[in-house]
Order: structure tokens, then C-alpha cells, then sequence
């Protein structure tokens, strides 16, 4: 019995795995080469996505390292929330510091 846990664990470990890259894929994927509606500023993939995409990396092994600290131990679930609330806020002022031609610039919308 012992056994067949221990299996059917490592395979729900691995399909769990499985699912989140795939997921994470699709988002890579939109945010490089997604084509969006050409009536919508702002809807396929160009500047201000690629710029979402690293900022959110870079905030998120930010948020990873400071987890790490012995008194920051709290931050480990609020990690990614804080680095994708981050990433917007950074898009939001990229939009209104960049020239309206530069942060709506699409190469596939």
C-alpha cells in the first residue's frame, strides 16, 4: 500500500509540474509573439509586455533572495503576488514615461 502512494505521489508531483510550465509557457509565448485585436492600443505582444515579462523575473528572484533572510521568512508566499503587483506598477509608469509610439509599439497586434 505504502508503495503505491509513494507512486501516485511523484506522478501528481510530476503532472503539477507539468501543468505550471506549460502555463507559464502559453504567458512566455503571449507576452514574445501573441497577436492581438488590431482595433485594441496596446493588445498584442510588444514593448510594454516584454517589459512586464523581465521586470516580474527580476522582482521575483529579488523576492526569492530576500525569503532567504532568516527574519523575511513571511515573504516566501507573498513572493510572487508582490513581484507581479511589481511588474504592473513598473509597466504603468513605462506607459506614461515612454512616448505614446515607443510603449505601444506592437510587433504582432
Amino acid at each position: 500500500m505504502n508503495k503505491a502512494v509513494s507512486k501516485n505521489s511523484a506522478l501528481s508531483s510530476v503532472l503539477s509540474a507539468a501543468a505550471f510550465i506549460g502555463l507559464i509557457s502559453a504567458f512566455v509565448a503571449r507576452a514574445i509573439a501573441g497577436k492581438g485585436d488590431a482595433h485594441i492600443i496596446g493588445d498584442g505582444a510588444g514593448i510594454l509586455s516584454i517589459t512586464a515579462l523581465i521586470s516580474s523575473v527580476i522582482l521575483m528572484l529579488i523576492m526569492q533572495k530576500l525569503a532567504g533572510l532568516e527574519k523575511l521568512k513571511w515573504l516566501e508566499s507573498f513572493a510572487m503576488p508582490f513581484a507581479m503587483i511589481g511588474a504592473m506598477a513598473i509597466v504603468m509608469i513605462m506607459a506614461q514615461i515612454l512616448p505614446a509610439d515607443v510603449a505601444f509599439l506592437e510587433w504582432r497586434g
